[in-house]
C-alpha cells in the first residue's frame, strides 16, 4: 500500500486501540486522528454508500464508564443525516420542564378550594403527578392530565405516585383562576423530594437557575440543590444573583437560605453550573432546615421554589479588538466567573469573522489580516488555537488542540533532581532524596549517617512528591537509576506518596503510570488513590493498557485489574552481584484509571501506595518500581456506527476512489527521488500463510519478467505473471544473478507480508548471499539529499545489522545513520554510526502449517535517517548486510525515502554569540557578523559554512523523537556534558530545527529559545539593549531571505516571528528577531505650590519583562510632601489606573506619582445630650466643607453652637471650615453648647367615671429646667374611694410620684390622682352536689367578672346552668356570662337526671353475646337470660362482681331476675363452673413402657407427669404438643388444663455413638475413631493404615472378614449397644491381601533367560538348579552364577543355581543378574600358544562396521553436490526451512 495510506490505517488502528476505553485526554492526537475537544465527542463511521444504511447493526467501542476496552451495540438506525450527538433513546427531555409550575397550577389549587371551602390550606394543594388526582384524602381527578408537561416527579406517595405540592398567595380568592404558582420541595413527608430526570451529554456544562423563598415568616428555610446521576446526586455550589433586600448577592456555597416568604413575594434567585458525567442527570433537592409542620397533619413544610431552569451553557469570550486597547475583559475561564482577565493581544481594529458556534461555546475573535492559522485561545490564557472557518459542506470537524498544560502531576517522571552515581555510594544505583532540605544522599551516606549533597533547585515544589505517612519528618524518597539512564521511584510497601493538584469539580481525569516489580521474586503491588486530603483517599479502579515481554510470559492481559497494579519482573536486583543498575526494559507495564472529581473539590491529592498483591496494606509486602506518573483531564469519546456494520473493533476497511496515482518519471529515465519506498506495489501478491499454503506469507518478484513466486513448497511451477506489471512503479532491483536455486533469479527482490497488520515490506537479500536490492536515482552533484527508512531484525533470535550504501554506481560507501524512533526493546535514539541494528522481540518463524511469528513485525520497526551530498548525476541507493542469522536471511526494510534536502541556516541579525550550526546536526556556531541594514542574499546550496566557527560547548549530541505505546511521543535530547532531557510531546508532524538539511516541504520546528529543549537556547546569543524574540523567515519579492529591523512594536514582532516553517526547495536562512528593550520612567507629578522630592532613576528591562518598582517609595508615605500622602504610581498624571509592576513591558512607559491630602477627623460630642447624635466628619487637608448640622438633643435645653475642645474657639451650626489641623489622621473635637428651657407641674383630680371630685385641690408649680421642686399633696376627695398617689397617665400607667418627692424640672409634668374602690364578691352553691367544688370570685364594687364554669358533680345528674334561686326559678345565668360585683352574691347549680345502661360481661366467655339494657337511675328491669358460652365451662348465674362475691342474679334461672338501676356501675358478670379435663402421654418413636394420664378440670393448673417410656440409645428430652418437634414442656412443670383431653408426645435426643477403624494387623494393630450419634449414617473413610507386604481390600465388621463388608464412601449406620466400651461403639476391621512379588532373571549382556518366579512377599526363594547355561549364554563368556547387582562388588554374594536364596520384597519385583567370565580362545597363527579373550575378537568386527557407517553419508553428499534446493522449502533445507 502507499505510505500515506499505511500511516492513516496505522493511525486509525492506534486510535481504536488507545481510545476504545471510552475516555480521552484533551489534546491527545497524532497523524490521522482527531484532537479531543473540551466536551464529549462522537465519531461517526464512514460507509462506502452515498446514503447511510438504514439496517446498520453490529458493535462499536464502548463509551460507558467502567466498560473500557469493551464494545457496545451500535446506536439506533439513522436516515443518513449527520448526527451531532448520539440519539437520545431515553425519551427524557433535554432540559428542565415546567420550571414555573404554571402547567394547570391554578386549576389544581382552585379545585382544592372548591372541595375544602374556606379551610386555611386552600392556597395550596397536593397532586399525584402521575395520575392527576388531587388532595389528601384524594378527592378529585383532573381530566386530560399530561404528566409529561407537568414534568415533576417525587419519591413521596402520600397522594399517589409522584406526590407534588403547589402553592400560591393565600389571599387569591376562589374561584378566580389567577396568581403566581410555585412548588414546595417536599409535599407531605420529610426526606421526600421532587425531582426531574433530564437527558444530558457527558462532558457538557449545564447552567441551572431557580428562585427560592421560605414558607413561614418565623422560620428561614434552607436547602441544597442536588444534581448528578440518579442515586449519585451531590450538593451543588450556588450563587445568589438577586436579593429581596435581606441578603447579599454573591457566592453562598452549597446551602441556600432565604430571609423572606413566598407569600410576601420575597424571592431570591440562585444559579450554578454543572458538568454532566452521564447521559441521564437527576435535578432534585435536599432540605437542610424547614418550618416543621406548624400543627398541620403534614410532617414536611418549607423551601418554596419557582422559575427553575436546567439547560446547556455555552462559553462567551471577549476580545478587546483594538491596537491600543489595554486592561481587562470579563473572564471566560471556568471557575473564574464574575472576575476579569487580561484583554487579548492587540488587533488592527478591523472586523474579524466570528468563530462558528460549537457545542463547546461561542467565541468572537478578530483575525489579523492574512492570519489564517491561529487566534487567541478561548480556554487557556496567553496561548492560541486554530482559527475556526466555516467551510461549505465540510465533513471533517477541526477540533482545537489542548496543550501539555493538561498534565497536572509535577515531576511525574521523577527526573528531578539530576544526579549521578557517587563513588562513596559503592556504585549502588540509587539515592535518597530529602526535598525539604534540598539534599540528596547516596546509599553509603545514608547507611553511615553522613550528610548528603546539596542539589541546586531541589525544593519541595520542584520535587513535588512527599510521603504523607511520614508527614512532618524529613521526606526521604528513594530513586533508582535504570540501565538506560532513566530514573524511577521505589514504591515502599505500606507507605503513601502524594502531591496535591488543582482540579475542576465534576470533570474527569486520567491517572496513569508505568509500573514494574522490583526484581525477580521480589514484586509488590501499587494502588493509585485520589481524594481531598490524605485522610480521605480512595483507590482508583485501574486498567492495564500495555503488557510487557515479561508480563506476557506470566499471562498478563490488558484490561481491568481492579485497584491494584501488580507487575512481574525477571530483572536482577541491583543489590546483587556487581550492583549493575536495574534493567526493567522488558518489565514495564502501563496502567491507567479515570477519576471524576466530586462537586466542590477544587484541590485534589493524587497518591500512590505500596501494597501486597492482594491489595493489603502491610509493610512486609515486596517493593515495586513506578515511573511516568500522569494525571490529566480526560474527555469521553463515543463511537456511532452511523449506518454501518462494524464486525471488529480492530479492523477498518478502507476504500479508495479507484483512481491510479501517477508516479513521477517514466521507465526510460531515472526518477528524481526514490520510488515505491513502502513496497506497496504490486499489491495483493501475498495471500497470507494458511494450512494449505503455509509459506504464502512471502514471495520473490522477478522485475525483469514481471512475475512472482506463489504457493512456495507446494506448486511445482512456482512462477505466475503479475497482472498489469509496471517495472517503473516497482522500481526495485537487486544485484542478484541467476543461480541454481529457484530463488536465485536475476535482480530478484523478496517481499514479505506481516502476519498481523498485513503490511508488505522487503528483505535485504532475496536468495543469493552477498547481494542486495537497490535503486538508481537521478541526482544533482553537490546537492544534499536526505534519506530515511525503517529497519527491523527478522526475529529475536538474532540481531541483524546492515549498512546503507550510497554513491555513484560501483562507488557506494557506507553512510552514517541516526536512529530517530525506537520500538522500546532497548535501543536508544541517536547516532548509530555506519551499521544499523534493531532489537526486536517477535519470535522465530515456525515451520509446517503454523503462522510465521517472525512475520509479526507490528511495533518492531525503528526509523533511521541520514544526509548524502550527491557527487554524480546518478546515485545508487543500496545496502550491505553486516550480520544476519544466515547469509540470505534477515534485515527487513520498509518506508524508504531519498529526496533532495536543503540547508537551514540561522542568522544572528546583529546579535553576538552562538546560533545553531549550518553544517553539523545538533551543534552551534558563532553567529554571523552584524548587518548594516542592507538585504543579504540567502545562503547558497553549498554544504560549506558561510561564516563563523563551530562551538562544542554543551552541544547537542542527539535530538530524537520516539513514538510510545500509549500513542504519545517521547523526545530525548542528549548533550556533550552528559545531561539528558526526556519530555513527552504531542506528535505534530514537525521535525527538530537542528538537523541542518531538510527535504523540501518538511515542517520544521525552529530552534527554540527555551533552555534544554533542543540544540540551542536564547541564552547563547545577545544584542545590546535588545531581547531575542524568535526567528523571522521573511522573503522579498525575489524570494530572497531578509531580516526584520529591530522594533518595539508588538504587532510587528508577532506578525513576523515564526516557530515553524515549511522547507522550500532551496537553502533557507532565518534571522534573529530582536525586540528593543523598553524603559520605565518616573514622573513625581508634584501638587501645585509644593516642593518636589527627588525623581527616581528610570530603568530599562528586557522586552516583554516586567520592570520591578525600584523607586523605593512606599504607598502611604506622608513624609515626601508636607500635608500629602503618596498614593502610588499611576498610568496618567490625573486619573488613570494604578500601575501594575507585574505588567510585561512592550513599550516605553512613564508612571506618575499620585498625591492625596492628609486626612483628619472632626469628632462631635453631646456635652450632656440625652439623645440623638452627630457622626464624625472626615476632612482632607486643604479641602474645606461645612460642619455637620447638630444631631444631638438634650431634654429641656436648646442647642446654641459648637466649641473646639482644645482652644475653645466657637463655631456656628453648619459653618464652613478648612485646615482645622495639619496632622495626618488627626482628630479635632467639637463640643455642643446648650441653654435651659422653662418647666411646669400640673395636677389633675382624675375621678372615676361617673364620680365627682370634692375638696380644695392641689396647686400647680412653675419654674425652669434643672429646678428641684417637691411633689404636692392631694387636696381632692371622692366618696367610697381612697387616694392612692400620683401618676403621669390617667389610667395609672406611666411614672408614679408620691407627695413630697423631689423632681428635677424638665419641661411640663402632668400628674393624675389615682383612686382605690371598695371590695365585693360572688359565691357558688352545689345545690345537692355529691362532689367537686366551684371557687368564689372576689373583687371590688362594679368590677365585671366572667361567671365560672361548673366544678360540682352529682351522681346520676348532668349540670344545666346557674340560677339566683335554689329552686332554679330565679334569673338563669350561664357559665361565662358577665356579672357585675355588688356586695356578696350567690349562684345555685341546676341539674338534670342521667340515663343508665345495664351491661352484661361474658367474664371469660369464648363465644355468644348478651344484649345490654337501657333505663334511668332507680328503674327496675328484668335481666336478660345468658347468651354467652365458654369452652369447658357451664353458666351458673349473673353477679355484680367478676369473682362472684357480689350480688347474685338469676341463679338456676339462666340469669333471669329483677334488677334496679344505680347511678353508676350497672354491670353484671357471668359466673361459670369448670368441666372435667385431662392430659394423656404418648410416644411416636417406638419406645416401650407407658405414662399414666393426668386428670382435673378446665383451667386447673396441674403438674406434668414424669416420663415412663424407654428408648435404647436415646435420652428423653421432654414433652411436646406435636408428635415430632423440639420439647416445650418438662416433667414436673406446671400446665393449665384446657377443655377436653390434651395429648403430650415424648421427645428424644440420640446418644453419642462411635465407629472405630481397626488396622487389623496383629499385635501392632492401630485404630482411628469417628464420633456421631445413634442412628446417624457416617461415610466410611478411605484406608488410613499401611501394612508392609499387604494390599488393603476393604472393611468388615469382623476381623476374620466373615461379617458385613464395607468400602470407602459407603454409608454406615451407628447403632445402640449398651454392652460396648465405650457405649454405642461399632468396629470396622481392615482387610488385607498379601502381595505377590516376582523374581526376575536378567541375562546381563547374554541371551536367553529364565522364567519369572512369583511368590508371596517376604518369602525366601531358592535359585532353580536349571537356571544356568544353556538357558542363558553369552558368546565368549562362561556363566558363573547370579548376583543382586549387574556388577557385584567384592563383598557381594554370587548365588549358585539350586543353592542360592533370595528374600522376596514387600511388593513389586526383584531382579538377579547373570554373572560372566571371559572364555579364552587360542589364535591359530600363534601355534596354539597365544590366547586372547574371545570378546576382543567381537570388538574388532564391531569397529569395522562403525567405520563403514561413517563413510556412507560422505559418499552420498558427494553424489548430491550439484543438487540445490529452494531457500524457503521446509523439506529441502532452504533458509526458512525448520
Amino acid at each position: 500500500m502507499h505510505a500515506w495510506l499505511k500511516r492513516a490505517v496505522a493511525g486509525l488502528l492506534s486510535a481504536v486501540t488507545l481510545l476504545g476505553g471510552g475516555l480521552l485526554m484533551a489534546g491527545t492526537a497524532n497523524a490521522d486522528e482527531i484532537r479531543m475537544p473540551d466536551i464529549g465527542k462522537t465519531i461517526t463511521s464512514l460507509t462506502a454508500s452515498a446514503a447511510h444504511a438504514s439496517d446498520a447493526t453490529g458493535k462499536v467501542p464502548s463509551n460507558q464508564r467502567g466498560k473500557e476496552n469493551a464494545v457496545e451495540p451500535a446506536e439506533s438506525k439513522t436516515t443518513g443525516n449527520v448526527k451531532t450527538v448520539a440519539d437520545n433513546t431515553s425519551n427524557l427531555p433535554d432540559h428542565l420542564v415546567n420550571g414555573t409550575f404554571d402547567y394547570r397550577g391554578n386549576e389544581i389549587i382552585n379545585e382544592n378550594q372548591r372541595v375544602y371551602g374556606s379551610h386555611d390550606t386552600t392556597y395550596l394543594a397536593i397532586i399525584s403527578a402521575k395520575t392527576g388526582v388531587i388532595g389528601n384524602p384524594l378527592h378529585s381527578k383532573l381530566d386530560n392530565w399530561d404528566s409529561g408537561k407537568f414534568g415533576w416527579k417525587s419519591n413521596d406517595a402520600t397522594a399517589g405516585v409522584d406526590t407534588v405540592e403547589v402553592q400560591r398567595r393565600n389571599h387569591t380568592p376562589y374561584p378566580t383562576n389567577a396568581g403566581n404558582v410555585w412548588g414546595e420541595i417536599a409535599a407531605a413527608k420529610r426526606g421526600k423530594y421532587i425531582y426531574q430526570d433530564i437527558a444530558t451529554t457527558p462532558g457538557v456544562v449545564y447552567k441551572w437557575s431557580l428562585k427560592h423563598a421560605s414558607r413561614n415568616a418565623d422560620q428561614d428555610d434552607s436547602m441544597q440543590v442536588m444534581i448528578g446521576e440518579p442515586g449519585k446526586t451531590v450538593a451543588q455550589q450556588a450563587t445568589r444573583t438577586t436579593s429581596n433586600g435581606s441578603d447579599k448577592t454573591g457566592s453562598v456555597g452549597t446551602t441556600i437560605t432565604t430571609h423572606g416568604t413566598a407569600q410576601d413575594g420575597k424571592w431570591e434567585t440562585y444559579t450554578g453550573d454543572y458538568l454532566a458525567t452521564s447521559t441521564v442527570t437527576r435535578f432534585t433537592f435536599r432540605s437542610v432546615r424547614d418550618s416543621n409542620g406548624q400543627g398541620l397533619d403534614f410532617t414536611a413544610e418549607g423551601n418554596c421554589v419557582d422559575d427553575l431552569s436546567f439547560d446547556k451553557a455555552y462559553k462567551l469570550s471577549y476580545d478587546k479588538n483594538s491596537s491600543d486597547a489595554t486592561g481587562s475583559v470579563p473572564s471566560n475561564q471556568y471557575g473564574k466567573e464574575n472576575t476579569v482577565q487580561p484583554a487579548k493581544s492587540k488587533t488592527t481594529g478591523n472586523v474579524g469573522l466570528a468563530a462558528d458556534k460549537t457545542a463547546s461555546g461561542l467565541t468572537v475573535h478578530d483575525l489579523k489580516k492574512n492570519d489564517k492559522g491561529k487566534v487567541p485561545s478561548s480556554s487557556k490564557a496567553d496561548s492560541t488555537q486554530p482559527a475556526a472557518f466555516k467551510a461549505p459542506d465540510a465533513k471533517v470537524e477541526t477540533i482545537a488542540s489542548r496543550s501539555a498544560g493538561d498534565e497536572l502531576a509535577v515531576n511525574g517522571g521523577f527526573d528531578t533532581p539530576k544526579w549521578t552515581i557517587a563513588k562513596e555510594g559503592q556504585g549502588l544505583p540509587w539515592i535518597y532524596v530529602y526535598a525539604d532540605k534540598g539534599v540528596v544522599s547516596s546509599y553509603y551516606q545514608y547507611a553511615n549517617g553522613q550528610k548528603g549533597t546539596k542539589i541546586p533547585g531541589l525544593t519541595t515544589s520542584s520535587f513535588a512528591w512527599r510521603d504523607v505517612d511520614n508527614f512532618g519528618g524529613h521526606q526521604a524518597m528513594e530513586l533508582h537509576r535504570e540501565k538506560d539512564g532513566n530514573t524511577a521511584a521505589d514504591v515502599h510497601a505500606g507507605r503513601t506518596v502524594a502531591q496535591t493538584v488543582a482540579t475542576m469539580p465534576g470533570a474527569s481525569y486520567t491517572f496513569g503510570i508505568r509500573h514494574s516489580g522490583r526484581s525477580k521474586g521480589h514484586a509488590g503491588g501499587v494502588t493509585l488513590l485520589t481524594g481531598p486530603d490524605k485522610d480521605h483517599l480512595t483507590p482508583v479502579k485501574l486498567t492495564r493498557t500495555t503488557v510487557s515481554k515479561t508480563g506476557a510470559k506470566y499471562g498478563d492481559k490488558t484490561g481491568d485489574v481492579g485497584t491494584v497494579a501488580y507487575t512481574h519482573s525477571d530483572s536482577a536486583d541491583a543489590t546483587e552481584g556487581s550492583h549493575d543498575p536495574w534493567d526493567h526494559s522488558d518489565d514495564w507495564e502501563s496502567y491507567e484509571g479515570t477519576v471524576i472529581i466530586p462537586a466542590g473539590q477544587s484541590r485534589t491529592m493524587i497518591a500512590y501506595r505500596g501494597v501486597a498483591k492482594d491489595g493489603k496494606l502491610t509493610a512486609s509486602a515486596n517493593d515495586s518500581i513506578i515511573d511516568d506518573l500522569s494525571f490529566r483531564l480526560a474527555y469521553k469519546l463515543s463511537y456511532d456506527a452511523n449506518g454501518g456494520t462494524k464486525k471488529s473493533t480492530s479492523q477498518i476497511g478502507s476504500k479508495t476512489d479507484g483512481t491510479v496515482k501517477a508516479i513521477a518519471n517514466t521507465s526510460d529515465s531515472l526518477p528524481a527521488e526514490l520510488v515505491n519506498g513502502s513496497f506497496d506495489y504490486p499489491a495483493g501478491l501475498i495471500a497470507g500463510a494458511s494450512t494449505k499454503y503455509p509459506w504464502d506469507d512471502w514471495t520473490v518478484v522477478d522485475p525483469i519478467n514481471g512475475r512472482y513466486a506463489r504457493h512456495i513448497g507446494v506448486d511445482k511451477d512456482l512462477w505466475a505473471p503479475i497482472t498489469g506489471w509496471d517495472a517503473s512503479k516497482f522500481a526495485w532491483k537487486s544485484t542478484q544473478t541467476k543461480g541454481t536455486n529457484w530463488q536465485q533469479i536475476a535482480q530478484g527482490v523478496e517481499l514479505q507480508k506481516d502476519s498481523k497488520t498485513g503490511n508488505q515490506y522487503a528483505e535485504l537479500v532475496a536468495g543469493q548471499a552477498g547481494t542486495a536490492l537497490y535503486q538508481d536515482i537521478a541526482t544533482i552533484p553537490g546537492v544534499s539529499y536526505r534519506w530515511e527508512l525503517k529497519h527491523a531484525s527478522l526475529d529475536r533470535t538474532h540481531l541483524d545489522g546492515m549498512s546503507v550504501m550510497i554513491g555513484e554506481p560501483g562507488k557506494e560507501s557506507a553512510q552514517d545513520a541516526t536512529r530517530t524512533t525506537v520500538n522500546g526493546n532497548g535501543d536508544q535514539p541517536g547516532d548509530v554510526g555506519k551499521v544499523i541494528s534493531t532489537k526486536v522481540r517477535n519470535k522465530a518463524e515456525l515451520g509446517g502449517s503454523s503462522t510465521h511469528s517472525s512475520r509479526n513485525h507490528d511495533g518492531q520497526w525503528e526509523t533511521y535517517t541520514g544526509t548524502y551530498i550527491a557527487t554524480g548525476t546518478v546515485t545508487r541507493f543500496t545496502f550491505k548486510s553486516v550480520s544476519s542469522s544466515n547469509n540470505v536471511n534477515g534485515n527487513i526494510l520498509d518506508d524508504l525515502s531519498f529526496t533532495k534536502a536543503y540547508r537551514l541556516g540561522y542568522d544572528g541579525n546583529g546579535g553576538t554569540g552562538q546560533v545553531p550550526s549550518r553544517t553539523e546536526t545538533g551543534r552551534t556556531e558563532t553567529a554571523a557578523s552584524g548587518t548594516d541594514g542592507t538585504v543579504r542574499l540567502a545562503a547558497d546550496k553549498s554544504a560549506e559554512p558561510e561564516s563563523g566557527t563551530i562551538a562544542d560547548d554543551r552541544r547537542m549530541l542527539t535530538d530524537t523523537t520516539a513514538r510510545q505505546d500509549d500513542g504519545t511521543s517521547q523526545r530525548t535530547i542528549t548533550r556533550s556534558d552528559g545531561s539528558v532531557r526526556v519530555e513527552t510531546i504531542a506528535d505534530t508532524g514537525a521535525v527538530s530545527g537542528c538537523q541542518v538539511y531538510y527535504p523540501a516541504g518538511t515542517r520544521i520546528t525552529l530552534a527554540t529559545a527555551k533552555v534544554d529543549s533542543d540544540c540551542w537556547d536564547s541564552s547563547q546569543i545577545g544584542k545590546t539593549n535588545r531581547t531575542f524574540y524568535g526567528w523571522s523567515a521573511n522573503t522579498d519579492a525575489n524570494d530572497r531571505d531578509v531580516p526584520v529591523g529591530d522594533t518595539m512594536d508588538r504587532n510587528t514582532l508577532n506578525a513576523n516571528v515564526r516557530t515553524e516553517i515549511v522547507m522550500p526547495a532551496r537553502a533557507k536562512t532565518v534571522y534573529a528577531l530582536w525586540a528593543i528593550n523598553p524603559t520605565l520612567s518616573y514622573n513625581v507629578n508634584t501638587p501645585a505650590g509644593s516642593n518636589a522630592p527627588g525623581t527616581p532613576a528610570s530603568q530599562t528591562v528586557p522586552y516583554n519583562t516586567a520592570a520591578a518598582d525600584k523607586s523605593g517609595w512606599a504607598a502611604g508615605d506622608t513624609g515626601k510632601i508636607p500635608g500629602y500622602r503618596f498614593d502610588g504610581w499611576y498610568t496618567a498624571p490625573n486619573g488613570g489606573n494604578k500601575y501594575d509592576f507585574n505588567t510585561p513591558l512592550t513599550n516605553n512607559v512613564t508612571v506618575y506619582a499620585h498625591w492625596i491630602g492628609n486626612g483628619y477627623t472632626v469628632r462631635f460630642t453631646g456635652n450632656g445630650a440625652t439623645g440623638g447624635g452627630t457622626p464624625d466628619q472626615a476632612f482632607q487637608y486643604n479641602i474645606g466643607q461645612n460642619l455637620h448640622r447638630n444631631g444631638f438633643t438634650r431634654d429641656g435645653y436648646t442647642f446654641t453652637g459648637w466649641k473646639r475642645a482644645d482652644n475653645q474657639q466657637a463655631y456656628g451650626d453648619g459653618q464652613w471650615v478648612t485646615n482645622l489641623t495639619t496632622q495626618p489622621n488627626g482628630i479635632v473635637t467639637m463640643v455642643a453648647q446648650w441653654s435651659a428651657n422653662e418647666a411646669h407641674i400640673r395636677y389633675n383630680p382624675n375621678p372615676p367615671a361617673g364620680k365627682t371630685a370634692g375638696g380644695q385641690g392641689t396647686p400647680n408649680w412653675d419654674g425652669h429646667t434643672g429646678d428641684t421642686p417637691a411633689i404636692g399633696g392631694n387636696g381632692w376627695t371622692i366618696d367610697g374611694y381612697t387616694f392612692a398617689g400620683w401618676t403621669t397617665s390617667p389610667d395609672g400607667g406611666g411614672t408614679k410620684y408620691a407627695p413630697g418627692a423631689s423632681w428635677t424640672a424638665n419641661g411640663t409634668l402632668t400628674l393624675y390622682a389615682q383612686w382605690t374602690p371598695g371590695e365585693a364578691g360572688l359565691t357558688y352553691d352545689g345545690n345537692g352536689a355529691t362532689g367537686g367544688k366551684t371557687d368564689p370570685q372576689n373583687g371590688v364594687t362594679d368590677q365585671k367578672v366572667n361567671v365560672r364554669q361548673n366544678g360540682f358533680t352529682r351522681d346520676g345528674y348532668t349540670f344545666v346552668r346557674w340560677d339566683t334561686q335554689a329552686d332554679c326559678r330565679g334569673k338563669a345565668v350561664n357559665p361565662g356570662d358577665k356579672w357585675t360585683l355588688q356586695g356578696s352574691s350567690t349562684l345555685y347549680a341546676c341539674w338534670a337526671g342521667v340515663a343508665q345502661t345495664l351491661t352484661y360481661h361474658g367474664n371469660g366467655a369464648t363465644g355468644g353475646n348478651t344484649a345490654a339494657q337501657s333505663g334511668h337511675t332507680g328503674d327496675e328491669l328484668t335481666t336478660n337470660a345468658n347468651g354467652f358460652t365458654r369452652d369447658g365451662y357451664t353458666f351458673v348465674r349473673w353477679d355484680t362482681a367478676k369473682d362472684g362475691s357480689g350480688t347474685a342474679y338469676g341463679e338456676g334461672k339462666n340469669g333471669v331476675s329483677r334488677y334496679t338501676m344505680k347511678p353508676a356501675g350497672n354491670d353484671l358478670y357471668a359466673i361459670w363452673q369448670a368441666n372435667p379435663a385431662s392430659i394423656q402421654y404418648r410416644d411416636d418413636y417406638g419406645a416401650t413402657g407407658s405414662t399414666p394420664d393426668t386428670t382435673g378440670v378446665t383451667g386447673q393448673n396441674v403438674t406434668i407427669a414424669q416420663n415412663g417410656f424407654t428408648r435404647p440409645g436415646y435420652t428423653f428430652t421432654g414433652w411436646a404438643r406435636d408428635r415430632r418437634t423440639d420439647p416445650s414442656l418438662q416433667p414436673g412443670g406446671r400446665y393449665t388444663l384446657t377443655p377436653g383431653t390434651t395429648t403430650l408426645w415424648a421427645q428424644w435426643k440420640a446418644d453419642p455413638a462411635h465407629l472405630i477403624y481397626n488396622s487389623n494387623s496383629g499385635s501392632t494393630s492401630q485404630t482411628r475413631r469417628t464420633d456421631g450419634v445413634v442412628d446417624q449414617t457416617l461415610t466410611v473413610i478411605a484406608n488410613p493404615f499401611t501394612r508392609s507386604g499387604y494390599t488393603f481390600t476393604g472393611w468388615n465388621t469382623q476381623a476374620d472378614g466373615r461379617g458385613k463388608a464395607y468400602a470407602a464412601g459407603n454409608g454406615f449406620r451407628l447403632v445402640a449397644d449398651a454392652k460396648s466400651n465405650p457405649v454405642n461403639t461399632s468396629v470396622l476391621y481392615a482387610q488385607w491381601r498379601i502381595n505377590r512379588v516376582t523374581l526376575k532373571f536378567d541375562p546381563n549382556g547374554g541371551t536367553g533367560g529364565y522364567p519369572d518366579i512369583t511368590a508371596d512377599a517376604f518369602t525366601t526363594v531358592t535359585i532353580p538348579a536349571d537356571a544356568k547355561e544353556p538357558k542363558v549364554q553369552r558368546p565368549g563368556f562362561r556363566f558363573t552364577g547370579w548376583a543382586m547387582k549387574p556388577t557385584p562388588g567384592a563383598g557381594d554374594t554370587i548365588l549358585s543355581p539350586g543353592k542360592g536364596t533370595v528374600s522376596m520384597p514387600d511388593r513389586g519385583s526383584i531382579t538377579v543378574y547373570a554373572q560372566w567370565a571371559p572364555a579364552m580362545t587360542t589364535l591359530p597363527f600363534t601355534g596354539g600358544h597365544a590366547q586372547v579373550p574371545t570378546i576382543w575378537l567381537y570388538a574388532g568386527f564391531a569397529l569395522m562396521l562403525i567405520a563403514l557407517g561413517v563413510m556412507m553419508p560422505m559418499l552420498r553428499m558427494r553424489m548430491a553436490a550439484t543438487k540445490r534446493t529452494g531457500k524457503h522449502m521446509p523439506i529441502t533445507g532452504g533458509k526458512h526451512a525448520k
